[in-house]
């Protein structure tokens, strides 16, 4: 009688565990398609900026394909809304309404208000990807990597930032500037993003040849003494989109290494310009 109540007991106590270990799986599964979703929902917002940012300074972009692009980032983000976790799935309705509203305001802004707005939409994004994985990383007790994550999260964050500040100055500081005022100006924003990216280079292992060339091409422009914004605005913006691409490689090599770690899965995206 007694081997049967242990037997009994032994078999719950593994069925108990087994179930534990199951809903940990499967709530890492659903982190693993989160962090994927989200990333390729930022992936969107940054060709929805240049395919806006081409239209409001140049003109010629069919509004079908900006269309069509904010048709799939809609159903996305509905999608991540519907598999959040519970207590996740405010910031996630906010996020949504943020992205909504950029795509019905994007006809009336100005270059710099699209390159804001677009800013502050990717980043709310890479912030909900910031925060599942901290969770991830607390819950697995990875302390080691949570420290070393946060710190490379700072300097992707920092260099995303300083991008913004100086694709928002290339727009708009022309008609709000003397020309020796709006040199000096691009200058300034041109080396406080060439300082985030040296960090961003110097402390990650995870550099890449495109961030390095980036970094080459931004201090050969201000070493140069070149008038920035006499330079063709065209080649300036085309830097940044290479600076841009850049910074993503590096945070998407971040991600990839701690997927790898946590759920030994394949990378869910590669950056793309």
């Amino acid at each position: 009688m007694f081997m049967v109540i242990a037997t009994s007991l032994c078999a719950l106590a593994v069925l108990l565990l087994c179930l534990h270990y199951g809903k940990q799986s499967q709530a890492n599964i659903n982190r693993y398609h989160l962090i994927c979703e989200l990333r390729s929902v930022t992936q969107h917002l940054r060709e929805h900026r240049h395919l806006v940012h081409t239209h409001l300074s140049y003109g010629g972009v069919a509004h079908s394909h900006i269309s069509d692009l904010e048709s799939n980032i809609s159903e996305s983000l509905q999608d991540l809304v519907h598999r959040s976790f519970i207590n996740d799935r405010p910031m996630f309705r906010l996020l949504t309404k943020q992205v909504h509203t950029l795509m019905q305001q994007w006809p009336t802004m100005t270059p710099s208000k699209s390159q804001m707005s677009h800013g502050r939409a990717i980043r709310a994004s890479l912030y909900l990807i910031d925060e599942i994985v901290l969770t991830w990383l607390i819950e697995t007790e990875q302390v080691e990597e949570s420290d070393t994550y946060s710190r490379q999260w700072s300097y992707v964050i920092d260099s995303l930032e300083a991008l913004t500040q100086f694709r928002m100055l290339l727009d708009d500081s022309s008609q709000k500037l003397s020309t020796t005022g709006q040199n000096e100006l691009l200058l300034v924003k041109a080396q406080y993003l060439l300082q985030k990216i040296k960090r961003l280079n110097r402390v990650s292992p995870l550099t890449t040849a495109t961030l390095t060339l980036a970094q080459t091409d931004l201090s050969e422009i201000i070493s140069a003494q070149k008038k920035i914004n006499q330079l063709p605005p065209r080649q300036l913006y085309q830097l940044t989109n290479e600076i841009s691409l850049a910074i993503f490689k590096v945070y998407d090599q971040i991600l990839v290494e701690l997927c790898e770690k946590l759920y030994h899965l394949e990378p869910c995206i590669e950056a793309q310009a």
